[in-house]
């Protein structure tokens, strides 16, 4: 099957400027009328073969989205990872002044207590979402530090993922937070434009605004709570949105075979019907749509699954 979706500037996830499409690629926007950066990821699940996502939706919805977030933010991991956690340190031994050190999971996360203020909306958040080689990752950490002193930037925190293996696979190694997307696109273009530009990598995450060579944009979920571990990230929400789709492109297909342009216009149909009730936009795969119709928190966006599945159940049994 030839590229359906022309990969942005050196990027291989989120959008981007290209080539001009090619004709499969407005036969599928015109059919499924979502834009190319949904589309990338339809056809990226697609290359996998209608069999072998039939054999994961048979083990369940658990499955399927684990299955999708893996590919999601995916990278080649073939990087040597020796010495990976002490240069983080080195970057960031105890924080520095305004900034609080934690550790969260697989992350080293650092607050910008100075990038906050009384008027600081986390409705408003983006994220900046940055890859780089293990090699040049606690570097490129170390830049992003400075960034914060810098008001344009608006950085609120930052993170890292510390923990090697699970670094050397992923092209959002370096996650920076702000408070507007104007502040995003600071972030962006003063590590996209500048010196730093050479420290990253080259992929993006799938679904994100791709800006620059290894970096993607894109806004926060609404915050409905203040429990981090019910907390729904960009890639939960989206991640949960192809996962409804492809059950229901199995629950109504069955496990039979399934071209490739057909299985791309049915996860299409049913990802447009789904794109709205999460609260996501289906113009832009890296806004939000109408956020009170997103789940706060991560019970929530469970429950929003069963209850949609649950439903898909139903109407089968009656047809």
């Amino acid at each position: 099957m030839e590229p359906l979706v022309p990969k942005g500037k050196g990027t291989s996830g989120g959008s981007g400027d290209g080539p001009p499409p090619s004709p499969l690629l407005k036969e599928l926007l015109e059919s499924t009328r979502l834009p190319p950066a949904w589309l990338r990821i339809l056809v990226v699940l697609a290359t996998k073969g209608y069999d072998y996502w039939s054999q994961i939706c048979a083990q369940g919805p658990e499955k399927v989205r684990e299955a999708i977030y893996d590919l999601y933010n995916a990278k080649p991991p073939c990087e040597d990872s020796a010495g990976y956690e002490n240069a983080i340190d080195e970057v960031c031994p105890a924080g520095g002044k305004g900034l609080i050190k934690l550790r969260q999971g697989i992350f080293v996360v650092l607050f910008n207590m100075g990038g906050m203020n009384k008027s600081t909306s986390f409705d408003c958040e983006w994220r900046v979402y940055v890859n780089a080689p293990l090699a040049s990752a606690p570097t490129l950490f170390g830049e992003v530090i400075k960034l914060c002193r810098d008001p344009r930037c608006r950085i609120t925190q930052t993170k890292i993922c510390s923990l090697p293996e699970e670094a050397k696979k992923r092209s959002d190694i370096i996650v920076v937070y702000t408070g507007s997307e104007e502040g995003a696109r600071w972030v962006a273009r003063l590590l996209g434009e500048g010196p730093c530009r050479l420290l990253l990598g080259g992929e993006t995450v799938h679904m994100g605004l791709a800006t620059h060579r290894g970096i993607a944009i894109g806004e926060s979920p609404i915050a409905k709570g203040g429990d981090l571990e019910q907390a729904v990230s960009f890639g939960d929400l989206r991640a949960a949105a192809l996962t409804l789709a492809m059950t229901s492109v199995w629950m109504e297909r069955g496990d039979g075979p399934l071209e490739p342009m057909v299985f791309i216009k049915s996860l299409g149909f049913w990802l447009g019907k789904i794109l709205p009730l999460i609260g996501l936009s289906t113009q832009e795969s890296h806004r939000n749509g109408l956020v009170t119709h997103q789940p706060g928190s991560k019970s929530e966006l469970l429950a929003f699954m069963f209850n949609w599945i649950q439903r898909l159940e139903r109407m089968k049994r009656l047809l």
